[in-house]
């Protein structure tokens, strides 16, 4: 399966010392276009006020603040939940992005963020793998290395778990969401995994990432 640089560059925008730390990042939603939506509506975001990191400003560039409408100023740290740090996430009158401990990070506008489709995989490096001098596709074989991917995200209220399905060997994992995300580490396929959310009145959605 082909994924374009620029999603999987969209690790640079949340630091540079990403790209070195976990090979690739696969954002799905990340250039979603949709109906505007507050993320306040869409997330309840039980954390505290924080100042964004500079590294991290320099990263949201003013076509991303614009097509999302982020606003800085209320911006909030959230435990991740796994417990291992906290995710930043800006949100905005058309959307969300997130940073994560690892300095990747994804975005998403509103009609993706609804749909739960604030996804990030952080692939394995792959040592042998040399970016192509231009922009263009590359295979998702070429980029993963050996070992486990981490994948999670950012769902709306009312999510209470996310079945992660096409994981290596056919596996499947469910997550239970903490505050609006939820996360596993797992070895991933060749192909991207597929997402179920289980909702609290037991009604679900499924969506393939990538």
């Amino acid at each position: 399966m082909k994924t374009s640089i620029r999603k999987i560059a969209i690790v640079a925008a949340f630091g540079a010392a990403a790209a070195g730390a976990v090979g690739a990042v696969v954002a799905s939603g990340a250039y979603e276009n949709g109906g505007a939506q507050t993320a306040s509506k869409l997330l309840t975001l039980d954390g505290d006020p924080v100042s964004v990191p500079a590294t991290v400003a320099r990263g949201l560039t003013g076509d991303m603040r614009r097509a999302y409408g982020l606003d800085l100023d209320a911006a909030k740290r959230i435990p991740a939940p796994d417990g291992e740090g906290d995710w930043l996430v800006v949100p905005g009158s058309n959307g969300a992005c997130v940073t994560f401990p690892d300095s990747s990070g994804a975005c998403s506008d509103a009609s993706g963020l609804a749909k739960g489709h604030l996804i990030s995989e952080s692939l394995p490096a792959n040592p042998d793998f040399v970016a192509p001098d231009k922009s263009g596709p590359v295979s998702r074989e070429d980029v993963i290395g050996d070992g486990p991917s981490t994948v999670r995200g950012l769902v709306p209220d009312g999510v209470t778990s996310v079945i992660i399905k096409n994981l290596a060997e056919g596996k499947s994992i469910r997550a239970d969401v903490k505050n609006n995300g939820f996360q596993i580490t797992a070895r991933t396929g060749a192909q991207p995994p597929s997402f179920e959310l289980i909702n609290v009145d037991g009604t679900t959605s499924e969506f393939p990432a990538g």
